[in-house]
């Protein structure tokens, strides 16, 4: 569909709401949204083009709400000039800046109850996925690690099967209040793993 209509291979992650499609291009950067209300016969394309130096990593749709998620494009950084640098280089180290401009914050799960969980659809070309958005709660309590260091990592539950236990923890990047103007926009590198127990 991408190749035909918007000449765009890479196209990672797809949600399709409403007739419409959306698709991520982070080596594009950006975004199209496809008309595919007859989806064999798709119609228009348009692109939306990321702000300079991020690409599109994350795409959510809700009701008449979509969200966008950009990052930095960490290929336009001069810090990796080359393959070969990133694949050698310290993440950390190459990455690095404090945490200071929109910082990490993490919900205490305890405190986010089940009707603050807005279940939301993940569709990939060849599998359905689910997510949640969290809806604002004041009883719900965040916290955040100031200036977090480049060689500092959070370990973060996503799923955990046994319901005797947080299965996950709310999380997300907001704009604090103090930061000074110009102060570098904060750089972060996720990791998966997943964990079998007998």
């Amino acid at each position: 569909m991408e190749n035909r209509h918007g000449r765009r291979g890479d196209g990672q992650q797809i949600m399709v709401h409403r007739g419409f499609a959306y698709v991520a291009h982070p080596w594009s950067g950006g975004f199209s949204i496809v008309d595919v209300r007859d989806p064999e016969r798709p119609g228009e394309t348009v692109f939306i083009a990321a702000p300079r130096n991020t690409w599109t990593i994350h795409l959510q749709t809700h009701g008449d709400q979509l969200l966008v998620v950009h990052a930095l494009d960490l290929f336009a950084s001069v810090s990796f000039a080359d393959e070969q640098t990133y694949h050698s280089g310290s993440m950390g180290a190459t990455v690095g800046a404090r945490a200071q401009d929109w910082p990490l914050a993490l919900g205490d799960a305890s405190s986010t109850a089940a009707q603050d969980l807005i279940a939301s659809d993940l569709i990939f070309p060849h599998r359905r996925g689910e997510a949640y958005v969290v809806a604002c709660n004041p009883a719900q309590r965040w916290f955040y690690i100031p200036d977090l260091r480049p060689d500092e990592a959070i370990p973060i539950e996503c799923w955990d099967s046994d319901p005797s236990v947080a299965r996950f923890a709310p999380h997300t990047g907001f704009e604090y209040p103090s930061t000074q103007p110009g102060t570098p926009s904060r750089q972060s590198i996720e990791f998966r793993t997943i964990a079998f127990f007998d």
